[in-house]
């Protein structure tokens, strides 16, 4: 049973580590979810002064100034009046990878495109291309174009150099094709970067790529080209981090990319972790506000004095929406700025190689303790380990989060303590339940439960199916006249009356440590040291008759049965070596106790009404007797066929008023017996059948030695006799 439940236990916890270890898609998976619910139960605090401003080109400014696409030389006056206004640096989130088509030349070009008449001659306005003016706009400034993802054989342009310092990461994400902005502007802008987010299998928004990998070029993301321009920077570094420790589980150290002098901790797989912030409405600016902005507005100066400004559009068909871990849909605009402001801020979201190992060493640690508890059978200590080591991993993982933007996952170790526990006790009850029926099968009446919860813990131990020598105490038990008695009740009372009779007993004998079995409609068979072994099974035998006479006689004294006549207990105690064990074939075996203790503890039962007492005890069993307890001896009798005669007790409560002075009495009495003082101990006895002493019946004890001495004064005993009856 132990071993059932500690194999569950060790297995589990041995496949969780290896989940931890390995971490499959499933593992990480449920990792993002857990990391999930710490950004949306700790959002991240709004700064008061955030670096990065947005610039929306709403519908409010579609409405006024025309649909999307605008004229490029739109965009040109709102680059120009964002870096009069104090903007650092401009992200453009923005698609310009085709020409401008409302510039007046592709006019032209498609005015005669599908025409066989000679296109009509226009005035020389003076009017540069629309793409032309926005060049030039952006030529020399801090701003940033966005590239987007496309067939693999569309144009390429240099961007920003990504030098690896070390082994290439393998883990970087691939992209087929990128579609970079039409030639004259990606050869003005300051930096060109892919967006990077990119959702995972369920759709969220969790990581933003920093770099990723083209054929053999690497290509930086939109936002570090942002921090970058920033920096003044002319390139990347992507480097392992010195200060790393080689991981148990990752092998790997935290990389690091710096952008000039600052470094921005990343994953292997170059990215960062979003802390998505509540949506700002100071935050963002409407381009009508910028555009409509002559001269130099304070308001909007000191809304974009100093920050970097991301320049796209939330207006309906323009919108790119994702979901984030903190807000089911939100603009892309909104998460790159955020993004921006993360990194700005130096906040982010780690998981350090020792998180991933102190987690696996709870899984293993709590797991395996666990298992010993719950296989030892500390079902109460089991539980209390499940529950303080699961309150602990989920303290441990929110605490971690909101002091030092650890990702420590709880899900694994509470997932173990779980599984290892409450399956393991099922188990453990579930054999044990089995077990107790198996080890009840054995016995024709009913076990107490503690010898049935002990025997059930260790069965072979207990039940040696093999077979064991062992000393047991038996005691023969005898309600005389009783089923005689109840024959006159009503047969639900008569009935009523010997199951209580039984039940009284079974349950005294099984408090004091034995099993009993019914032999008849009034008798039954006690027996001490089998099939659980105790060194003091005499002791515990002697110790139950107070407490059986006394049940008896209450359980008796109750319902119909108060009617009928007293019916005293008679008990025999012997002890003796026997043959125990379980015998049988599979589903028939029975315990059985070989041995002649049970018929000598019979035998000794039948004298009790000899001698006037409810009890007879062999010597080898009186020696034990308790202190609260007499043994007095009555006689000296052959138990066995071809054998000396036998000391034979009887075991008084020395509580009771009358036990010590029979005690003495009888000492006396018996003391001139044995010395062949007739006169004297016809004296003595006679004195004692006179006294009313509780318990037993004098006269009938006084009259077995009486009717001895007045055939000892006709028939003298032989020289060898030792006081025991003759004949």
């Amino acid at each position: 049973m132990a071993r059932l439940s500690l194999v569950w236990g060790v297995l589990v916890t041995a496949a969780m580590g290896a989940l931890a270890w390995q971490a499959p898609p499933v593992v990480e998976a449920l990792r993002d979810r857990v990391f999930d619910s710490y950004q949306r139960l700790m959002p991240v605090e709004t700064p008061t002064e955030a670096p990065v401003a947005v610039v929306d080109i709403d519908a409010e400014a579609l409405a006024r100034l025309g649909p999307w696409p605008w004229p490029r030389s739109y965009m040109a006056e709102l680059v120009d009046r964002l870096f009069e206004h104090g903007a650092v640096a401009v992200g453009i989130d923005l698609d310009f990878t085709a020409p401008d088509p409302i510039s007046l030349e592709r006019i032209l070009d498609s005015w005669s495109r599908f025409s066989t008449s000679v296109p009509p001659s226009l005035p020389d306005f003076g009017l540069r291309p629309n793409d032309t003016v926005f060049a030039e706009a952006i030529r020399g400034r801090p701003v940033v174009l966005r590239l987007w993802p496309a067939d693999p054989a569309l144009r390429r342009h240099e961007t920003a150099e990504v030098r690896v310092l070390g082994a290439m990461p393998h883990a970087l994400p691939e992209i087929r094709g990128i579609a970079f902005p039409i030639s004259i502007l990606a050869s003005t802008a300051g930096g060109q970067g892919i967006g990077g987010l990119t959702p995972d299998n369920d759709g969220v928004v969790r990581r933003a790529t920093l770099v990723a990998r083209s054929d053999d070029t690497l290509v930086p993301g939109f936002a570090a080209e942002l921090l970058r321009v920033v920096n003044g920077a002319q390139n990347y570094a992507l480097r392992m981090d010195a200060g790393g420790e080689l991981g148990l589980i990752n092998r790997g150290r935290p990389w690091q990319l710096w952008i000039g002098g600052r470094s921005v901790p990343v994953a292997r797989d170059a990215s960062v972790r979003l802390l998505p912030a509540p949506d700002r409405a100071d935050r963002v600016t409407g381009a009508m506000s910028i555009l409509g902005a002559r001269p130099r507005d304070a308001q909007i100066t000191a809304q974009l004095t100093g920050r970097v400004v991301l320049l796209g559009s939330t207006a309906p068909g323009l919108v790119r929406m994702v979901t984030t871990p903190a807000a089911e849909q939100r603009p892309e605009l909104l998460v790159q700025a955020d993004l921006l402001e993360q990194i700005l801020a130096g906040r982010s979201l780690s998981r350090p190689v020792w998180v991933e190992e102190a987690e696996l060493a709870a899984i293993l640690g709590l797991g395996l303790i666990l298992s010993l508890l719950v296989g030892i059978g500390r079902v109460g200590g089991a539980l209390a380990v499940m529950l303080v080591g699961g309150g602990a991993a989920l303290l441990g993982g929110v605490t971690g989060y909101a002091r030092a933007g650890l990702l420590a996952d709880p899900a694994l170790p509470v997932l173990t303590l779980i599984l290892v526990c409450l399956p393991g006790i099922l188990i453990r009850s579930q054999v044990r339940r089995r077990t107790r029926r198996m080890v009840a099968a054995q016995f024709n009446q009913p076990l107490p439960p503690a010898i049935l919860d002990a025997v059930a813990a260790a069965p072979r131990a207990a039940l040696t199916p093999r077979g064991a020598a062992r000393e047991v105490t038996a005691m023969a038990i005898d309600l005389p006249g009783l089923a005689h008695r109840a024959a006159a009740l009503p047969p639900e009372a008569a009935l009523g009356t010997l199951a209580r009779a039984r039940a009284a007993i079974a349950d005294t004998v099984g408090a004091h440590g034995g099993i009993f079995e019914a032999t008849g409609d009034e008798t039954g068979m006690a027996i001490w040291n089998a099939p659980l072994a105790r060194d003091d099974h005499a002791g515990a035998a002697l110790a139950a008759i107070p407490d059986l006479e006394a049940v008896v006689a209450s359980a008796l004294a109750t319902g119909p049965s108060a009617a009928l006549a007293p019916v005293r207990v008679a008990l025999g105690i012997y002890g003796a070596s026997a043959i125990i064990g379980s015998s049988g074939t599979r589903g028939t075996r029975r315990y059985c106790v070989i041995g002649p203790a049970k018929d000598l503890a019979a035998h000794l039962q039948l004298l009790t009404p000899s001698y006037g007492v409810s009890n007879c005890v062999g010597a080898a069993t009186a020696i034990h007797c308790p202190a609260h307890l007499i043994a007095v001896e009555l006689d000296r009798v052959v138990l066995r066929q071809d054998s000396e005669a036998e000391p034979v007790f009887t075991v008084l409560d020395r509580a009771h008023p009358g036990a010590e002075r029979l005690a003495r009495l009888l000492g006396e009495a018996r003391a001139a017996f044995l010395d062949r003082d007739w006169p004297g101990a016809e004296a003595a006895f006679t004195s004692l059948a006179a006294l009313d002493l509780e318990p037993g019946d004098m006269m009938q004890l006084a009259r077995v030695y009486l009717d001895r001495i007045e055939a000892f004064q006709h028939t003298p005993p032989p020289v060898e006799w030792d006081g025991s009856a003759l004949g």
